[in-house]
């Protein structure tokens, strides 16, 4: 069945909401509506309730334009007091395809540029309480150009997507009050709208791609999210349900050039896994109202992370920040370089009282030269082995736990080993160095480098007031080539 049969033109021009409401209403049961290329203009929302429906288009052309021509356009010409959606869907296991939405009185860019608000592009929704009611909403290769907010289930269940792009002034996914899999495949938030600098700057202070209420068990692969204020947040609820999202699992994501990766700020316990997460933070847009950082948690509720092959590079503050008593981060096979860009002492991991890390295999390059520990705080972490890499030019006045050993409240024995290349002179340090005893960090003797040795590290002891290894104050001098590593791996359980 095509639009065309009930009098849609498509030409921009003409109101085709009542000949699409229309050919909506005459579908049957699993019924195809097939849309030919062309802008549909819209002057109100168009409601779907017939199950197993498809609305399916031409497709859709990637090129960065305000002004879509090519393919299957839904053309929002009206104000979300008008209604609140382009699409709203209260049938069960409905799907769109091959299609854009897109608002044609978005204002021209400009400095101090803000958008006009829309309506939802599409919204799946089941009332609560209701039996059914926007469950199976299916997304596939859809595009959302200029809108508030792209796709939003809410109170559906088993949303699946398969392809959605777009740059929203809202999340391009909003999901809350699902309480059954959602999955997410092949996401991506670009500059399909405009690459103008003010555009940009609006969207990166403000805007996350991707923004989860209630949501139970999510899975997402191949989610790719550029220039946004978060990649992902966590965030407070709308249901009565009460907050969280738990058992999330995640693979081959990518946040870049955002202020913050993952924002967990939910009303409830979260709990995620994930492997191949990349983070890389920026500040091309004015200036963070706190410091970048990779992961953050800024709720009081607990989260669980387990995450394996983590990068992140470029936050201002710590990569990952975990503060509330309860939660627990698992992190193997990770990669932290350039954090502590405004140089003001962060953590590349801070787990504050009650937070218990466990540490893999971690590598750790330091920001700008400075002597920043790499752990932080006055929770638990524990070390299976790490690398830190310094400068090629150091100042050591002392060498902080995170700099030879862990932190205050790390547990095991540690084996630690300094090593030197291409550096020309250790100059003014008294060696062998020793731990101070009156800290009760145990003790260990560091004689010329290369150099290892065994340390005690103890479980329960207040983070230090000045540096554990005394009687260090040299300079490390190389060419361009020079690197110093410092290696941690526990040997022992004490």
């Amino acid at each position: 069945m095509s639009v065309k049969w009930f009098g849609a033109k498509g030409d921009n021009t003409t109101d085709d909401t009542t000949a699409i409401q229309n050919a909506i209403n005459a579908l049957p049961p699993s019924g195809v509506l097939f849309v030919p290329p062309g802008r549909y203009l819209l002057s109100n929302q168009i409601t779907i309730s017939t199950p197993g429906v498809a609305v399916i288009g031409a497709g859709w052309s990637s090129a960065v334009t305000v002004t879509p021509t090519a393919g299957t356009i839904f053309v929002c010409s009206f104000a979300p007091s008008v209604a609140a959606n382009v699409f709203y869907v209260t049938g069960s296991n409905i799907g769109f395809e091959n299609l854009e939405i897109w608002p044609n009185y978005q204002p021209a860019a400009a400095s101090g540029w803000t958008p006009v608000a829309t309506p939802n592009a599409i919204q799946f929704y089941r009332s609560s309480g209701a039996a059914t009611g926007g469950d199976d909403g299916r997304i596939t290769n859809v595009m959302i150009r200029g809108m508030s907010i792209g796709v939003y289930y809410f109170g559906a269940d088993r949303g699946r997507v398969q392809g959605l792009y777009g740059q929203t002034f809202g999340p391009l996914l909003n999901v809350d009050g699902s309480y059954d899999v959602l999955k997410v495949h092949d996401f991506h938030y670009w500059v399909f709208f405009s690459s103008d600098t003010n555009i940009l700057d609006y969207v990166q202070q403000n805007i996350s791609s991707i923004y989860f209420g209630r949501v139970d068990n999510p899975e997402m692969t191949n989610i790719f999210s550029f220039n946004c204020h978060e990649g992902l947040q966590y965030g407070p609820t709308n249901t009565t349900a009460g907050g969280g999202s738990q058992r999330g699992q995640f693979a081959n994501v990518c946040f870049d050039n955002c202020y913050y990766g993952i924002v967990l700020a939910s009303d409830g316990l979260v709990t995620f896994e994930a492997s191949n997460l990349a983070i890389y933070c920026s500040t091309s847009a004015g200036t963070a109202t706190a410091p970048t950082r990779g992961i953050y948690q800024v709720s009081t509720q607990i989260a669980n992370a387990q995450i394996t092959n983590f990068d992140c590079a470029g936050s201002q503050g710590e990569a990952i920040r975990f503060t509330v008593s309860g939660s627990l981060l698992q992190l193997d096979n990770a990669n932290i370089e350039s954090y502590n860009q405004v140089n003001n002492n962060f953590n590349a991991i801070y787990a504050d009282t009650g937070v218990t890390a466990q540490i893999g295999s971690i590598s750790v390059s330091k920001a700008n030269g400075n002597n920043v520990v790499p752990f932080g705080g006055s929770g638990s972490i524990g070390i299976a082995s790490r690398r830190t890499q310094y400068a090629n030019y150091e100042t050591w006045t002392g060498i902080y736990g995170g700099d030879i050993a862990t932190m205050a409240r790390c547990f095991g024995r540690v084996a630690v080993s300094v090593t030197a290349t291409g550096y020309t002179t250790w100059s003014s340090g008294t060696l062998p160095v020793t731990y101070n005893t009156a800290l009760l960090w145990g003790r260990a003797t560091l004689g010329s480098l290369p150099t290892s040795a065994a340390v005690d590290i103890f479980d329960g002891q207040a983070a230090p007031t000045s540096p554990p290894v005394s009687g260090v104050s040299g300079e490390l001098y190389a060419a361009s080539t020079g690197t110093v590593y410092v290696d941690y791996e526990v040997v022992g359980v004490l």
